[in-house]
Parts: structure tokens; sequence; C-alpha cells
């Protein structure tokens, strides 16, 4: 699949009960939701594909190797609460 230029996330999960979606990202301890530009393609049927670019560089000296966890809503991204949603960016270190 194309990603688009997305760059590789550590992990993403996306939970239907809470219509929340979760991505893990590199940090060097001041990483935040604000640093990410996130993309979200409407592919019609209440299909869309989500893509995370960031947009800030994290310049801080914390050594954070577990990454950090951020979480948007379906509300916040604008995705209706029946959605199916595909996260479209590279999981991996």
């Amino acid at each position: 699949m194309k990603n688009d230029g997305y760059g590789y996330i550590y992990g993403a999960e996306i939970s239907q009960r809470g219509q929340e979606i979760t991505i893990t990202a590199h940090s060097n301890g001041c990483t935040d939701k604000d640093d990410f530009n996130i993309d979200v393609d409407h592919r019609g049927n209440d299909r869309y594909h989500i893509g995370f670019s960031r947009i800030e560089p994290d310049n801080c000296k914390a050594l954070v190797p577990e990454g950090r966890r951020m979480t948007w809503t379906y509300a916040e991204l604008g995705i209706p609460r029946d959605a199916t949603v595909l996260i479209t960016n590279p999981v991996g270190r």
C-alpha cells in the first residue's frame, strides 16, 4: 500500500468501542498532538484513510524509547462514529 510520504509510527490502535485513534510516535520528551498534521481522506461509503505527518520536530533530550501515545476521537477528526478507518502510516522503528 502506498503511504503518501507519511512517516513511521511505533504503533496504532483504532478503538471501535470508544471511537478513538491512538498512535505511538517517536519522542524525545516533548512530542504532543499539536506536532502532527492529520490527513483525513474520505474514500466513500463511510471509509476513511488517516495519515499522520509530524510538522514540528521534537528537539528535547529525554530518552523515551517507548515513544509517546496520543489519542484523537473520531469527532476531533470529523469521522462518523460507525466509519471504517485505515491508518496509512507504516509501523516500525
